[in-house]
């Protein structure tokens, strides 16, 4: 396992430590071959992932540099195993309601604000989505209620910071005014704010699945927009928060819309929506859709969706002051409970 510093703007952050880790697929197969196959020749009939992610647990680097020094003459490397579910949702603030406006991605990257600054300080910030959408709109340079992308919703959130929500509030027919000076002068609070890219140019969508996982499972919830179908409009999807993976030749494209994924579990099944076969695996998500979509506002988008190409820009956030604390580690519990509900909990307006 080599450590390095990323400089330039990449899938990560800038100069933090972060680490070449390799996992391999289907790992448990190991067990059918004979005890005499070495290690490399194991290495060639599997292969193998690169992932980068930020390594934030003080215990993890010194148990690391434990594991390379007593590995440095045979030059071993580590093989990264990541839990089969992980659920964060327990530090996440209450689900809210973008109503009839294409402010999903204001209200994703909201709650990954929300999500850091409470369970690193156990501090509740109730910020203000309508500013953040109209403030990433201005940057844009575009007018009326026509959506945000995720990129410059992310860079306004480091730029500008947020104001709390009784500074501008969530008045659907305020959408398209400007918001007084003041609510752009909360930068400071922001200013240590950094947001990383998981889904750079070149990545595979295998890569950049096990990428999502494992940061999901570093404590690290994950911004991200997808294609959304017909048939998420089902009802039987509609009430269980399932974005069934579609069939093209059925489904109709509705738009785009931003989610927030806030876990994920290896054996979720969710239907497609053909209704002829399942799919394995799913990420936990959260919507903005009020809490009568899903389970209590939650729902599920199966890894068959990242696997075809129908996710892009998968972000993240990061605060300096996060690195001192050792609340967050690649266990994704931190110093909270292992909310693991099975089945539990479970752009565009509606």
């Amino acid at each position: 396992m080599t450590a390095k510093y990323e400089e330039s703007e990449a899938n990560i952050f800038d100069k933090h430590e972060v680490f070449e880790i390799e996992q391999l697929v289907n790992y448990d197969n190991f067990s059918l071959l004979p005890k005499d196959v070495s290690r490399e020749e194991k290495l060639k009939l599997f292969p193998t992932l690169d992932l980068q992610i930020p390594i934030v647990n003080n215990s993890f680097i010194k148990e690391l540099n434990l594991y390379k020094q007593k590995n440095i003459k045979n030059n071993k490397k580590p093989f990264f195993l990541i839990p089969s579910v992980i659920d964060l949702s327990y530090w996440f603030s209450p689900i809210r309601d973008q109503g009839s406006l294409n402010s999903c991605t204001a209200f994703a990257a909201i709650a990954l604000l929300e999500y850091l600054e409470n369970r690193n300080f156990g501090k509740f910030i109730d910020a203000s989505p309508l500013f953040l959408y109209k403030a990433a709109r201005k940057k844009m340079n575009v007018q009326g209620d026509v959506g945000a992308s995720i990129r410059e919703t992310m860079k306004v959130l480091a730029l500008f910071g947020v104001p709390p929500e009784e500074a501008w509030p969530y008045e659907e027919d305020r959408v398209n005014e400007e918001p007084p000076p003041y609510c752009y002068a909360y930068a400071q609070n922001y200013q240590s704010l950094k947001y990383f890219l998981l889904d750079y140019a070149g990545i595979t969508t295998e890569s950049l699945l096990f990428q999502i996982k494992s940061v999901l499972a570093a404590g690290f919830p994950c911004i991200f927009g997808f294609t959304m179908y017909s048939s998420a409009y089902d009802n039987s999807n509609y009430k269980n928060g399932w974005i069934a993976y579609p069939n093209p030749q059925k489904d109709k494209v509705i738009g785009g819309h931003t989610v927030v994924a806030v876990g994920y579990d290896d054996y979720k099944c969710i239907q497609c929506s053909d209704r002829r076969y399942y799919s394995k695996g799913a990420f936990l998500i959260r919507n903005s859709w009020g809490t009568e979509w899903g389970v209590d506002g939650y729902g599920w988008l199966p890894y068959d969706y990242v696997l075809a190409g129908l996710t892009a820009a998968w972000w993240s956030l990061l605060k300096a002051e996060w690195f001192d604390e050792s609340n967050f580690g690649r266990s994704g519990t931190g110093g909270g409970p292992a909310d693991t509900r099975q089945g539990g909990k479970s752009g565009t307006g509606r």
